[in-house]
C-alpha cells in the first residue's frame, strides 16, 4: 500500500499561535489575544451593570444607614433632613389653610350658602392645600430612603473604572498575562481629599470592616456573561483555524 502522509505544518502552526496567545503575546494581529481582550471588556460591563443595580439598590449592596441618607444632599440645596424639616412645615401650614377653609365652608353651608362663588372658592383652596400636604408628605417618606440616591457613586471614581472601553480612567487597568487578562482596580491614582488611592478605597468596600459594609464590586461572571465569553473564543479559534 502506498503511504499516506498528512502535513501537519498548519496544525502545528495552529498550537503555536494558541499557545503564543495564552502566553501574553501576539498582540491585536492573534485572533485568541483579541478575543481575550474582548473578554476584558465583557467582564467589565459585566460589573458594571452589577455596580449600577446594587448602587441603586438593587438588594447585593447593604442600604445606606437612616442617618447617612438623612445627611446626604438634597435636590435644590441642604440635607434631606432639612427638605424633610421643610415639607414637615408645608404639611402644617397648608393643613391649618385646609382647616379655616373648611370652617369657613361649613359656616356658609350652614346659611344655605354652599353653591354659591364663595364657596366654590373655598373648595378649590381646600384641594389645593390637600395637594400641597400630599405632596410634601411625599417628600417626608422619601427623605429617608434610596430614592434619588446612589451608594459609591458620589464622584464616580470607581464607577468609571467599570466601564467596558478600556480608557486608562484613574484606576482602571488592563494587562495582558499568561493564559489570560487582568482587569479591575489598580494603579497609583488617589482618591480625592485622602492619600488612599482608588484601588485601596475599592479594596475597603471589596472586603468591609466593622464599621463598613462589605460591598463586593469584583466578583465571578454569571453565566450569560461566561457564555459570551466563551462564545467570543469559539469564534477566534476558528478564525485562526481558518488563516492557517
Amino acid at each position: 500500500m502506498d503511504p499516506v502522509r498528512v502535513d501537519l505544518a498548519p496544525l502545528i502552526r495552529y498550537r503555536g499561535r494558541i499557545a503564543q496567545a495564552l502566553a501574553g503575546g501576539g498582540g491585536d494581529e492573534n485572533p485568541v489575544r483579541r478575543a481575550l481582550r474582548q473578554w476584558a471588556a465583557i467582564y467589565r460591563g459585566f460589573l458594571r451593570e452589577r455596580f449600577n443595580r446594587a448602587s441603586r439598590g438593587g438588594g447585593e449592596w447593604k442600604g445606606l444607614a437612616k442617618s447617612t441618607l438623612l445627611a446626604r444632599r438634597a435636590k435644590g440645596g441642604g440635607t434631606r433632613r432639612q427638605k424633610a424639616g421643610k415639607a414637615r412645615k408645608a404639611i402644617a401650614r397648608a393643613g391649618q389653610s385646609r382647616l379655616r377653609a373648611g370652617r369657613r365652608l361649613e359656616t356658609l353651608m350652614s346659611k344655605g350658602q354652599g353653591y354659591g362663588e364663595k364657596a366654590d372658592k373655598l373648595r378649590s383652596q381646600i384641594d389645593r392645600a390637600s395637594q400641597r400636604i400630599a405632596r410634601a408628605r411625599r417628600t417626608v417618606e422619601e427623605m429617608p430612603t434610596m430614592a434619588g440616591i446612589s451608594i459609591l457613586r458620589d464622584k464616580g471614581l470607581l464607577f468609571n473604572v467599570t466601564a467596558p472601553a478600556f480608557t486608562g480612567a484613574p484606576g482602571q487597568i488592563q494587562e495582558d498575562i499568561p493564559m489570560g487578562i487582568r482587569v479591575g482596580f489598580g494603579g497609583p491614582a488617589r482618591y480625592p481629599d485622602g492619600t488612599a488611592t482608588i484601588a485601596d478605597i475599592a479594596s475597603f468596600h471589596q472586603d468591609g470592616g466593622p464599621h463598613l459594609p462589605q460591598r463586593t464590586i469584583v466578583v465571578p461572571p454569571d453565566n450569560p456573561t461566561y457564555a459570551r465569553m466563551g462564545t467570543t473564543m469559539e469564534r477566534a479559534l476558528d478564525l485562526l483555524a481558518r488563516e492557517g
